[in-house]
């Protein structure tokens, strides 16, 4: 019983505790759904997601490698060779 109260009342306080943009960026906290499957989704639909989050990743590795190249001001220098983001597509 005290243990089920004392969990009760944990979970309680969490919903007290506030975090900094800092933080949740640096513990890559996200809020709402994650990986949401839509069980009446076609193959090809769920392809085509996936395809649509794999170059939104791209995208965000390549703007990263222009802000980092800009913010040395080299701009003579070859480009960095940009990874390619992975999606599981379990």
């Amino acid at each position: 019983m005290n243990f089920s109260f004392a969990t009760y009342e944990a979970l309680k306080e969490t919903s007290r505790i506030r975090i900094t943009p800092d933080q949740e960026k640096r513990l890559r906290i996200i809020s709402g759904p994650v990986n949401v499957v839509y069980l009446d989704t076609s193959p090809e639909e769920m392809k085509r997601q996936v395809e649509d989050k794999r170059k939104q990743e791209n995208e965000k590795i390549e703007q990263k490698v222009k802000d980092i190249s800009e913010e040395k001001g080299d701009p003579d220098k070859k480009p960095v060779e940009k990874p390619k983001a992975e999606v599981n597509e379990t």
